[in-house]
């Protein structure tokens, strides 16, 4: 009945050994299943801070263009109400020059342009 019980115990003993042996083999798999994890991962976040850091930039670069073309906007803009108002001081010149002749016309006399 010894016999029996070491026999036992041994068989127990090994099924515990075969049982150990496959949850390290299986613990070592998932080791290093997220190892290889944390690596993609960390890769991925080295990718992404890269992209971002590029957007920053370009972003950088179109609010910089967009700032320079609203003040070239702002300039071109003063300078076309400049030169619309140095139309409507030379239309007011032509107006009263035109108004001078036909009163000079008329006392002189003659016909008045139309």
């Amino acid at each position: 009945q010894v016999e029996s019980v070491e026999a036992h115990a041994a068989a127990r003993v090994a099924g515990l050994e075969a049982e150990l042996s496959d949850a390290k083999s299986g613990f070592e798999a998932v080791s290093v299943e997220r190892t290889a994890a944390e690596e993609k991962a960390a890769a991925r976040v080295c990718d992404l801070e890269a992209e971002l850091s590029e957007a920053k930039s370009t972003s950088e670069a179109v609010s910089s263009e967009l700032a320079d073309a609203q003040r070239a906007s702002k300039t071109l803009t003063e300078r076309l109400y400049d030169e619309l108002d140095a139309v409507d001081a030379a239309r007011e010149e032509v107006a009263r020059v035109r108004s001078a002749m036909l009163v000079e016309a008329a006392r002189l006399g003659g016909v008045g342009c139309a």
